[in-house]
């Protein structure tokens, strides 16, 4: 392969990768729980923690804040782009043999020798799964990092459904941030592996 394909190869992908994300949260409109596309990228764990708490189950009651499904995003990206690193990717269904485990949809990402912990000589971009230490960590899926106008739009699940949102760029120190929360690093798409096909079922292109 030339170099020229392997960067055209980026390319597509990162265009792949935000295409994808702006189906999972309906561009401008949002997914709420319930709707086919956010089950698909849950694998419906957001719903089955809201059915729990309201019939008051203990393991429910004892996640005040609920499920938080940032990571479920990010995972549902990778394996429609065709990623079968199960050590990144945290699904159920990923093409792979692990199951889902609770606790890995942060820990899978920032741990990953993909993820680079990113200072503001450099910026992430899009496709790339942004990591905000907020409240224990969140993760977005960058759609555009426009530093003229100081605004990042991204992807977001978690905060609770699937949402299109715009956040504030600034700088702490040596650190982006995003609506005030300090950026600790991005995924780099570049340098994750994809061995299995591409997904782009139901997106409009």
């Amino acid at each position: 392969m030339t170099l020229g394909a392997h960067f055209l190869d980026d390319l597509s992908r990162r265009h792949n990768a935000v295409a994808l994300a702006l189906y999972a949260v309906n561009g401008i409109h949002g997914r709420n729980v319930g709707a086919p596309v956010h089950e698909e990228v849950t694998e419906g764990r957001r719903r089955q923690w809201e059915q729990a708490l309201r019939a008051g189950q203990a393991w429910a009651k004892a996640m005040p804040q609920g499920y938080h499904s940032c990571g479920d995003l990010v995972a549902w990206v990778l394996a429609r782009l065709g990623c079968r690193d199960e050590s990144l990717v945290n699904r159920d269904n990923a093409g792979g043999t692990r199951a889902w485990v609770p606790g890995r949809n942060l820990t899978a990402i920032v741990g990953h020798a993909a993820f680079v912990r990113g200072t503001t000589a450099t910026e992430p971009q899009p496709g790339d799964a942004v990591f905000l230490a907020m409240n224990g960590g969140h993760l977005d899926v960058l759609i555009e990092w426009d530093t003229v106008a100081r605004l990042a739009t991204v992807a977001a699940y978690g905060q609770p459904y699937g949402r299109r949102r715009t956040r504030p760029i600034g700088k702490r120190g040596k650190a982006w941030t995003l609506d005030g929360s300090e950026v600790g690093g991005w995924l780099d798409l570049d340098r994750v592996r994809f061995d299995g096909p591409v997904d782009m079922s139901g997106v409009v292109r």
